[in-house]
């Protein structure tokens, strides 16, 4: 059997990051740090103004102390960077050192174009709004009022809080709603199939 290296490890990470910022383009840095909490490569780095050597970011650090699951999706990068950015990390341990890969996209552009189609799709003349009674606002409130119950903001729980945050969407009958698992993993910041795992821990 053979044993993959570390620095053969990291040069697969390497790689991996680099054709991510390829593919999605200029909006999109790529980010590996290792334990020492320092970035090892990095592709688009004037996202975030970073280069080889620079300290990670502190919520980044927080993320990856408390990762549940390896991996935090989809999460909001406005205050750390002071502009729309879209993230992700997925962090693991190889040789008792910890490593992570993290992607953090521009929107601004995206954010801009979103304004003008909103602004020209705009209508006069309406008879008053009307609640939202949507599938996935009542799953977000519930979601909301679960974590407010519970008293620790989702970015910082970690398994267990998650497994009870599912335990008691369900408990309120949320889980058979239609599409619901999409919607809860979205918000949770988690894939879809991390909360069909918890399901089967929970029995669910």
């Amino acid at each position: 059997m053979t044993l993959v290296t570390e620095k053969e490890f990291i040069e697969f990470l390497t790689s991996l990051a680099s054709l991510i910022a390829e593919m999605f383009g200029d909006n999109c840095e790529v980010v590996l740090s290792g334990s020492e909490q320092k970035v090892i490569a990095i592709f688009n780095g004037h996202v975030s103004g970073r280069e080889v050597g620079s300290p990670i970011l502190d919520i980044a650090k927080k993320r990856i102390a408390h990762s549940a699951d390896g991996y935090f999706i989809n999460y909001d990068m406005r205050d750390a960077l002071k502009k729309n950015v879209k993230s992700s990390t997925i962090s693991t341990i190889f040789n008792g050192q910890r490593y992570a890969l993290c992607i953090n996209y521009d929107c601004e552009d995206i954010s801009r174009v979103s304004r003008m189609l909103s602004t020209f799709l705009t209508t006069t003349g309406s008879l008053g709004s009307t609640p939202d009674f949507s599938d996935d606002n009542v799953i977000k409130s519930s979601l909301e009022d679960i974590v407010t119950e519970i008293g620790k903001p989702l970015s910082m729980m970690n398994k267990q809080d998650r497994l009870e945050v599912i335990n008691r969407m369900n408990n309120l009958g949320l889980l058979k709603m239609q599409k619901s698992i999409p919607e809860i993993a979205r918000i949770m910041g988690i894939s879809r199939y991390t909360v069909y795992n918890y399901m089967k821990e929970l029995d669910i």
